[in-house]
């Protein structure tokens, strides 16, 4: 394939879209030469498509005429709606009365009744509805388990609804590139760029390899021929929005686009933009609630039941890559017929998208390439020897491995989970092994400061493990995982071994304090705010609500009914015997015993949704002897 070569002088201002090296001094870019593409150049076009000549200058869009009050018929419109609407905020029935009065006004005195700004309320919500803003405006849809379901007691996150939110990234995409702050710090189509000593080098994004390969697919088909090639960027980080909010997380998915130069994405100047939220289902079912007796509070939570079901494995996976399917669909039609777009030249171009990098870190990774944990996503090499011999990982190899060879063989010799198909499978000339970026920021970077602060964070950590813990409400628990620290040449034993030593420790420790300061007594706070207060030093206690909630029964069977959580009272036996044998190491679990071997109740409780929980953290940054509270 030919390829047209400039020797580069001194740029002289025009056209300075088009110019890759704009941002760079004279002097380099009179010694550098660029390679640009053959077919995918990114000419300037009309609206319709067809190609404008060199040097000819762009389109402009019409002025706005600043008595255009579209989708309102006039000034007073505008004004009315707004004042209904947004300041009074009037009723729907009160809306109706006042059209009505201003209906029979008109008539009264002899004008027409269609003058009247609008018909009734359902005609004022229509007209504001369809006012356009300046952001792209907020989706979502909902996804559930189709499979069957067990006989009995199906698990919750079979019979759940899980909301994705999301924006149009076809919408989102077009305010990049129209984006007048972007004028000539964005690239419209691929290049080379080689130094003096014609050794390659590399800078934004489209000076790399993969978008001129991108870029040769595409120009197979002579229709995409002056198209700009525009890569589709994406990344999220699983940084949990909220814990507090229904039986799912959200964690963010963001995008980009190729074409703009990388310090405009360092500045942070709306160059990456929030595209989605992803649902992820949780298999632990953890509930507290605050029963004071005796003024004690009491905790209680269900086993961890999920975690390793298959089905809830499956589901879990498949729902990732349903959504991100569903959330890019829009742009698949751009991926295989160019659209024409404004860019921030004011010139339209035919644009024709593609999936680009995902950045994610490696359990991400993992996720989207559809493998086993310890597996590398981009090759077959096993996880013991990554640097030894394996082919490159791809889709198309995938599918034949999957029509001769059985699941297990594939998950056990190759790694590949066989039963979900990645997202990318919907979209042309989109691979996921291709695309999967490494996430330096907790993959490198993170590690460090990680591994030094290590000591610290897990001390801290463990302050919040005394037995009542009582902070806000986890409906699906914290997922606290054994891991064998040993295997990997750390800690001796496991963390949670490391729990139980430090908080006997800290016991022992916190009896032979002097515990006669009196409590601090804080009133009931539902803000969440946490800080240092005086307190005497112990790992741990709880301070419940001062306000009784006396909508709820103060007997336990009644309130179970009131609830909704038929097994209170079983989980509340348990947590006694739990916590009478708190000392025995010996004693079986809780939930591994009868249930007429726990303690009986029968005691009056109180209900309340908030409560105060204090711990001693001697290694907090608040000093050594400092007990924080946390309220919920």
């Amino acid at each position: 394939m030919c390829a047209l070569v400039i020797n580069f002088e001194p740029f002289d201002g025009q056209d300075e879209q088009e110019n890759p090296l704009s941002n760079e001094p004279l002097e380099d870019q009179a010694q550098c030469e660029i390679e640009y593409h053959p077919f995918l150049d990114g000419r300037p076009c009309d609206e319709n498509g067809n190609f404008l000549p060199p040097g000819a200058k762009p389109v402009l869009p019409e002025t706005p005429s600043t008595n255009d009050w579209s989708p309102y018929r006039d000034y007073v419109e505008f004004e009315m709606a707004e004042l209904l609407y947004k300041k009074v905020q009037m009723s729907g029935g009160d809306i109706n009365a006042l059209v009505d009065l201003w209906r029979a006004s008109f008539i009264k005195n002899g004008l027409a009744d269609e003058d009247v700004p609008f018909a009734n309320k359902d005609d004022l919500y229509r007209v504001i509805d369809s006012t356009s803003g300046s952001d792209v405006p907020w989706e979502s849809f909902s996804l559930s388990y189709n499979g069957e379901l067990p006989g009995e007691d199906p698990p919750e996150w079979m019979k759940q609804e899980f909301d994705v939110w999301f924006r149009s990234p076809r919408a989102i995409i077009q305010n990049m590139l129209s984006n007048r702050d972007f004028c000539g710090e964005t690239n419209f189509m691929p290049y080379r760029k080689f130094s003096k000593k014609g050794e390659r080098e590399y800078k934004d994004f489209m000076s790399g390899e993969w978008a001129w390969k991108q870029a040769d697919k595409i120009s197979v088909d002579p229709t995409t021929h002056g198209s700009s090639f525009v890569p589709v960027i994406l990344g999220s980080d699983k940084t949990t929005v909220s814990v507090a909010t229904g039986q799912n997380e959200y964690y963010p998915v963001y995008i980009s686009i190729g074409n703009i130069h990388n310090n405009v994405r360092r500045a942070h100047r709306n160059a990456v933009a929030l595209l989605g939220f992803l649902a992820i289902p949780k298999s632990l079912f953890y509930s507290t609630i605050f029963f004071f007796a005796y003024t004690k509070a009491n905790t209680f939570s269900a086993e961890k039941k999920y975690a390793n079901d298959v089905e809830f494995c499956k589901f879990r996976r498949q729902l990732l890559h349903t959504s991100l399917a569903c959330i890019l669909q829009d742009l698949k039609p751009g991926m295989l017929v160019p659209e024409v777009l404004r860019c921030a030249d004011m010139h339209f171009r035919c644009v024709i998208y593609g999936i680009g990098p995902y950045i994610a870190d490696y359990p991400e990774q993992a996720l989207l390439a559809c493998i086993v944990q310890g597996w590398c996503p981009r090759c077959i090499a096993w996880p013991n020897n990554l640097d030894g011999e394996g082919g490159r990982r791809s889709e198309d190899h995938t599918e034949v491995l999957a029509n001769f060879l059985s699941p297990v063989v594939l998950w056990d010799q190759y790694g590949i989970v066989s039963d979900i198909v990645p997202f990318t499978h919907d979209f042309p000339r989109a691979d996921i092994h291709e695309i999967l970026a490494p996430d330096l920021l907790h993959q490198v970077i993170k590690a460090r400061s990680g591994l030094t602060r290590f000591r610290m964070t897990l001390t801290d950590g463990l302050q919040q493990f005394p037995r009542f813990l009582a902070f806000d409400v986890f409906p699906q628990g914290r997922g606290f995982k054994q891991v064998d620290f040993t295997a990997r040449g750390m800690l001796s034993g496991s963390i949670l071994d490391y729990v139980k030593n430090y908080h006997n420790d800290a016991m022992e420790a916190t009896r032979a304090l002097d515990t006669r300061a009196e409590h601090h007594n804080t009133e009931d706070n539902n803000n969440g705010d946490s800080g240092p207060v005086p307190g005497p030093l112990t790992p741990g206690y709880v301070k419940p609500s001062v306000r009784r909630l006396r909508q709820y029964s103060t007997n336990c069977h009644k309130l179970s009914v009131q609830l909704n959580q038929p097994r209170l009272v079983e989980l509340l036996r348990r947590f006694l015997y739990s916590q009478a044998h708190m000392n025995d190491h010996d004693a079986p679990s809780a939930f591994n015993i009868p249930l007429h071997q726990c303690p009986m109740f029968n005691s009056r409780v109180v209900a309340t949704h908030s409560a105060v929980a204090y711990f001693y953290a001697p290694s907090d940054c608040s000093g050594t002897d400092v007990v924080l509270s946390y309220s919920g």
